[in-house]
């Protein structure tokens, strides 16, 4: 029997109807088996993503750790890529900063995946810290105890700075500089005749120490290995100095009933107009254009605050009835510590930005120095006339803290061990 020429057609178009469904079905395996196989690609670029930063990381903790190990920061550039069995890392530049810290750039790769970041290196002094005081008493605090640490004077010591584990300076009455080396103190010839009040370093060969005669002036700088004299505009005892870089600094002091305040620009110093006159005793600076400069005479305590152009007082503080200022400290702009007093009554005030407010401390010495590690690490230093205390704060209250001796202390310094302050991930 014959089939019908619409049977026929039925048959033929049944027949392109399953070829056309087996392309869609054929077009869309193929299609899923591509985005699988672009998602398994994706998911392994992904990973060798990763996997490259974590080997940037890992350069910038090397070049951390070389630093704090006595390696020239300008000398941490091996040039030499470090090979893991992920991938390779390398430290690409390293460039000491005008603020002391070391800038890195490194690069992390892993496959055809390359990171890249830079990172700001501050040297510290590897949970260490420094008091010291009269008859050339000097207290170390390694972790959480504080141990007597042999000094080779006998005079009073008035100001320290550690610039890492293996350096410090401190500094004292009749022209003492006293250099840490990592195992002992030992002294150190100075270039002028004086009674050092303070010191701060920048960097291992860029530090600053200052003081006077009595009559006149007196500021050393270290440089090239060798301390020598640096002229200033205006001759007074000199009290303290600190540094934002090595070409912004300031010192301060004052003679009588006269306070002078002085800058240095990086090749020279000049004499800066303040609206108060006093004797100057601390200054510290959490920036540029935010720097602190307090003191007082008599039974009145005073304090200026620079804002990048001028010195403006602050009459919230000044003039503060029966206490001197002794000590400042700014952890940020709204951030810092005053301490001070008078005879045997010390006095600690915290700035939040805004206003200054007391806050109770649990000894009554006056205080003569306070450092600050972070907001919640601070430390102050002082004496009653006949015996020293060390308070800590914690970021809620101040507790004593019990030194390795008894002196009266007048200088205190901790700082972190070498670590990244800031970092950032550079865009190809």
């Amino acid at each position: 029997m014959r089939t019908s020429p619409i049977r026929q057609q039925r048959g033929i178009a049944t027949l392109m109807g399953a070829a056309f469904m087996m392309v869609v079905v054929l077009a869309v395996l193929v299609n899923l088996l591509q985005m699988t196989g672009s998602d398994i690609m994706d998911t392994a670029e992904h990973e060798d993503g990763a996997d490259a930063f974590f080997l940037a990381e890992s350069a910038i903790e090397q070049a951390a750790a070389s630093w704090d190990s006595g390696t020239a920061c300008v000398d941490l550039d091996g040039g030499v890529d470090t090979s893991f069995s992920e991938g390779t890392f390398s430290i690409d530049t390293a460039v000491l900063q005008t603020d002391g810290q070391c800038r890195v750039n490194v690069t992390g790769t892993v496959n055809s995946a390359v990171r890249k970041l830079q990172a700001d290196l501050q040297r510290g002094c590897d949970t260490t810290g420094w008091i010291v005081g009269d008859s050339g008493t000097i207290n170390r605090r390694i972790s959480s105890s504080w141990s007597l640490s042999a000094s080779t004077v006998s005079t009073s010591l008035n100001a320290v700075h550690c610039v890492r584990k293996d350096n410090a300076w401190a500094v004292g009455e009749s022209s003492v500089l006293l250099q840490w080396d990592g195992s002992v103190w030992g002294t150190v010839s100075s270039p002028v005749t004086a009674g050092f009040n303070g010191v701060h370093c920048v960097g291992e060969d860029d530090c600053w120490a200052v003081g006077g005669t009595g009559s006149s002036g007196k500021i050393a700088r270290l440089s090239g290995g060798t301390w020598s004299t640096s002229s200033a505009p205006a001759s007074t005892d000199w009290q303290a100095v600190y540094c934002v870089s090595s070409d912004d600094c300031w010192v301060v002091g004052g003679k009588g009933s006269n306070g002078f305040v002085i800058h240095w620009n990086g090749s020279s110093w000049s004499e800066s107009t303040t609206p108060t006159s006093t004797i100057w005793l601390s200054v510290h600076c959490s920036g540029s254009s935010n720097c602190w400069v307090v003191g007082g005479k008599g039974n009145s305590g005073e304090a200026i605050q620079w804002d990048g152009a001028t010195w403006t007082e602050d009459a919230s503080i000044s003039p503060s009835a029966d206490t001197i200022w002794r000590g400042i400290y700014c952890v940020s702009n709204n951030d810092c510590w005053l301490v001070g007093g008078k005879g045997g009554k010390g006095a600690t005030l915290h700035w939040n930005g805004s206003a200054w407010s007391e806050v109770s401390n649990p000894v009554s010495d006056r205080w003569n120095s306070v450092h600050c590690v972070a907001t919640d690490d601070c430390w102050a230093a002082g004496d009653s006339g006949s015996s020293g205390s060390i308070i800590h704060w914690d970021g809620t209250s101040w507790s004593a803290s019990t030194p390795a001796s008894s002196a009266n202390w007048n200088g205190v310094h901790i700082t972190q061990p070498t670590a990244v302050i800031e970092w950032s991930e550079v865009v190809q």
